[in-house]
């Protein structure tokens, strides 16, 4: 065992402005005496193991006219912790005082770890007195200092990436921190292809220096550094995708074939980063909450976790994978949104080919009150619900009460007289979806039986991707409202990218109050999602269309009505709502 003394006071070296980006001098602790440090560094490295390795920065001489200190300035040893805590890069630094004083030499030496090359017949663990007024005394020319292996890097949210930020973690005054060709700016800190949430990642990775040098061209991934990786394109000052798999090195895949395999110091180096982050505290599970954004915030890896007992269990998982996981999430029987469009319904999803020949055999349903001028069906019978009677139409084969050619006969996009798109999507507590005021071409006027009015279809919404087994049961608890005519309403179920049922087609006036369908799962998939799409149906003739739909929740639950349980670990940005069955939201503090 060794003991260690405070030193006395130093010089102001860190700038005010960049302390929260920056380690603590408490981070540095007593390694050991030697010959030097560097024994963790190769000769046959660039530079070797001298002031021309990228690796080691040596003070005073490397400072620059716009540094603190001057390029003849004596380290104190307080000094040169200080400086090793302000560069997130230095691992840690050897201090090599002058003949009979304790000022002299600061080496910092970055990426790689301090390793004491020892001196012969000096006890490279021997104690020091940090407040000696010799340090040179000790046997062996250099002080040995490292971060701690409790020490750890701030984290930081894409949301809280600014300029000072990377100014201070690149300030372009000396090596390591130059910048070269590589921009560290807020405006370049997005994706140069179509964002499907990488500029997102990008800037959260920008956030927690997710980089080697300041001049080098990849960034890293925040939470899987070896699975996402982007280069720098200087020309149009964005960040572009890398692609692993390529046998030549190019720019489309440098990060990956020139840094991450053959296993690069600059690689070694972020790994390291990735497993180092602060955590703030996560606050306590909040029953009958969760985010209605589950599936664009959720963190792959690990997704979703099985086998967690309950919502404190999840909550524990959180904590145990560090900074990155922003809250846990833990639902029996839920099922998360996904995407959704506000427009495009009848284009991009009814006019499917999978979805005509489903139509096919597929009854639309009107409360009988609707349209008293048509035979109305029992429960159960020409493909209305077991739990209410109705009135059904649909093509010969699908053995409804009515008959008509082509549920899609005059069927149409939602949109304005000039064409536009009004469709609105809201998801909060509940999902609501509406067409907005829009137009359709005149034609005959009926409903039930003989339905040969215009219908369009506008916004669409998808549930999260969920796995589900045969026999499961899949139920949704919705209503909808006429709004300038009759709504029309669908509910697809799809596996991969094909629709395979549509358990819910309906239309009409209002529905006074929220109903419940639902669908057994007769094929075990990891890939199952449900679409809901709202439309309206031109009961009146009027050529004024217009309808809404509500989702209160939906869900899923076994063969035996157990919901399913689903831990999941998040990202920042959650949209939090109230969710139905039991679960619970824990976020960090």
């Amino acid at each position: 065992m060794f003991a260690l003394f405070l030193s006395a006071a130093v010089a102001q070296i860190a700038n005010p402005a960049c302390a929260a980006y920056q380690n603590q001098v408490s981070d540095l602790e007593y390694l050991g005496l030697g010959d030097n440090c560097r024994a963790g560094i190769e000769s046959a490295w660039p530079g070797g193991k001298t002031c021309a390795s990228p690796y080691i920065i040596c003070l005073p001489q490397e400072n620059t006219a716009v540094y603190t200190l001057s390029k003849t300035h004596k380290y104190s040893l307080g000094e040169c912790k200080e400086e090793c805590a302000v560069d997130q890069r230095c691992l840690g630094f050897e201090f090599i005082a002058d003949s009979g004083t304790n000022v002299g030499k600061c080496n910092l030496l970055d990426d790689i770890p301090p390793v004491v090359d020892a001196k012969a017949g000096v006890n490279p663990t021997q104690a020091i007195n940090e407040a000696d007024a010799d340090l040179s005394a000790y046997g062996a020319p250099a002080i040995c200092y490292q971060k701690s292996a409790g020490s750890c890097n701030p984290y930081f949210k894409a949301s809280q990436l600014t300029q000072q930020m990377l100014d201070c973690y690149c300030p372009n005054n000396r090596k390591g921190f130059y910048q070269k060709n590589v921009e560290r700016t807020v405006a370049g800190s997005v994706y140069c292809g179509t964002d499907n949430g990488e500029t997102a990642r990008i800037q959260q990775s920008h956030a927690n220096r997710m980089f080697h040098l300041c001049e080098n061209w990849c960034l890293f991934n925040t939470i899987d550094p070896n699975a996402e990786m982007w280069y720098y394109d200087p020309w149009q000052k964005c960040f572009r995708e890398q692609i692993s798999g390529l046998p030549n090195a190019n720019h489309t895949n440098y990060c990956y074939n020139v840094i991450a395999d053959p296993y690069t110091i600059e690689i070694q180096f972020i790994n390291l980063r990735a497993t180092k982050f602060c955590a703030v505290p996560l606050g306590p599970v909040v029953p009958g909450k969760g985010c209605s954004n589950t599936a664009d915030i959720m963190l792959t890896p690990p997704g979703e976790i099985a086998g967690v007992a309950d919502a404190d269990a999840c909550r524990q998982r959180c904590d145990d994978y560090g900074a990155a996981c922003d809250g846990a999430q833990f639902t029996t029987g839920w099922i998360a949104w996904g995407p959704g469009q506000t427009s495009g319904g009848f284009t991009n999803v009814v006019d499917g080919a999978d979805i005509r020949s489903l139509l096919a055999t597929t009854c639309k349903l009107v409360t009988c009150s609707d349209c008293s001028s048509s035979t109305c069906s029992a429960a159960g019978t020409n493909g209305c619900k077991a739990d209410s009677s109705c009135v059904s139409v649909g093509p010969a084969g699908a053995g409804c009460g009515g008959t008509i050619s082509d549920h899609l006969a005059k069927a149409i996009e939602c949109v304005t007289s000039s064409g536009a798109s009004i469709g609105t999507i809201n998801v909060g507590n509940s999902l609501t979806m509406d067409t907005g005021s829009v137009k359709c071409p005149s034609a005959t006027s009926s409903c039930g039986h003989s339905q040969d009015a215009y219908s369009c279809f506008g916004p669409y919404q998808d549930s999260d991707v969920f796995h589900a087994d045969a026999g499961d049961i899949i139920s949704w608890n919705y209503k909808a409202q006429a709004g300038g005519d009759w709504f029309e309403v669908m509910v697809v179920i799809y596996r991969g990218n094909s629709a395979v049922a549509i358990p819910t087609f309906r239309n009409g006036n209002a529905m006074s109050s929220f109903r419940t369908d639902s669908w057994t799962v007769d094929t075990t998939a990891s890939d199952y999602k449900i679409r809901f799409i709202v439309g309206s149906y031109d009961r009146t003739g009027g050529t004024v269309l217009g309808g809404s739909m509500e989702v209160a929740s939906f869900g899923r639950t076994d063969s035996q009505g157990n919901g399913i349980t689903k831990c999941v670990l998040l990202g920042e940005g959650c949209n939090e709502v109230t969710i139905a069955g039991v679960g619970g939201l824990a976020l960090r503090q």
